[in-house]
């Protein structure tokens, strides 16, 4: 795919925040991380034109830690600006099973 190869490096990536609703009184209880890919001409390339691509050539592991990077600083903003934070939901590829430094990579972006 065209561009693709140099989206993560070039930071194209976007992190997007879907809410989780409470049903019996409509608050906002939590969120999960979707990521879209913003092309540098300014189209949005939903998830099921990239990660199959990522899947297969493994980069799916980096595209998750950036993903996790990302909503990682959105939790450090927002607690500095004294907001109140709600879990977010951060997808992750099987292929981290098979790394036993995932768990180390996870903490260091935490700290």
């Amino acid at each position: 795919m065209n561009g693709l190869d140099d989206a993560l490096l070039k930071r194209e990536f976007q992190v997007y925040f879907q809410p989780k609703i409470a049903l019996d009184d409509y608050r906002i209880v939590g969120a999960e991380a979707l990521v879209r890919w913003r092309r540098p001409d300014g189209i949005v390339v939903r998830p099921e034109h990239f990660l199959p691509f990522y899947e297969k050539n493994g980069k799916i592991v980096e595209l998750d830690f950036y993903v996790f990077e990302q909503v990682a600083a959105f939790f450090a903003r927002n607690q500095t600006l004294g907001r109140k934070l709600y879990p977010i939901s951060v997808n992750a590829s099987i292929l981290h099973a098979s790394d036993p430094d995932t768990v180390r990579k996870y903490r260091e972006i935490l700290d």
